[in-house]
């Protein structure tokens, strides 16, 4: 109930639940996150984290791109996905 209409509440939850290992709950939250701002490069790039640790590397590298090209400045979901043999250049 705090704060309805800010996504970076859903952002937050999401960020919390990725990193508890409740992937469903966050991944509702991400995407709520994202319903509520689509371009937040954060809730992209957080996303793809996840994804990445989930090893659903298609959607991870989507929302990487999108990331990247919203701004996002830190390069660690670029490295994650080309060590895992999944790079953004191809």
């Amino acid at each position: 109930d705090f704060a309805p209409d800010d996504h970076r509440v859903r952002l937050l939850a999401g960020l919390y639940y990725h990193r508890e290992g409740e992937y469903e709950a966050a991944t509702r939250a991400y995407e709520n996150a994202l319903d509520m701002k689509p371009d937040s490069a954060e809730a992209h790039y957080n996303y793809g984290l996840m994804l990445a640790d989930m090893e659903r590397f298609d959607e991870a590298r989507k929302h990487a791109r999108r990331a990247y090209e919203l701004g996002y400045p830190l390069e660690g979901l670029r490295e994650r996905l080309a060590r895992a043999g999944h790079p953004l250049s191809d």
